[in-house]
């Protein structure tokens, strides 16, 4: 039952199962950072932005999110009437 509390431990396990799947592939664990809320500064940000015609890869970039979440920001931002 360990493997379900050490991370460490079940990433390596992991690790080795799908090693054997896919070859040469490199196995990387998900960042935190990439669940993080946006700020209204983040917000600000992509309206100013995307007001001066960036696109959503640059604006990506610029704020070092994924492209998709980025597309569903501004989808909602649009939504909410703020873009």
């Amino acid at each position: 039952m360990d493997y379900k509390k050490d991370w460490k431990m079940r990433f390596e396990l992991e690790k080795v199962k799908l090693q054997e799947l896919y070859p040469g592939f490199q196995i990387l664990s998900s960042d935190s950072e990439r669940w993080r809320n946006y700020t209204e500064e983040d917000v600000n940000k992509i309206i100013e932005l995307k007001k001066n015609n960036y696109t959503d890869q640059t604006i990506a970039n610029a704020l070092n999110r994924s492209y998709w979440s980025i597309v569903y920001k501004i989808r909602e931002l649009r939504k909410d009437g703020r873009l």
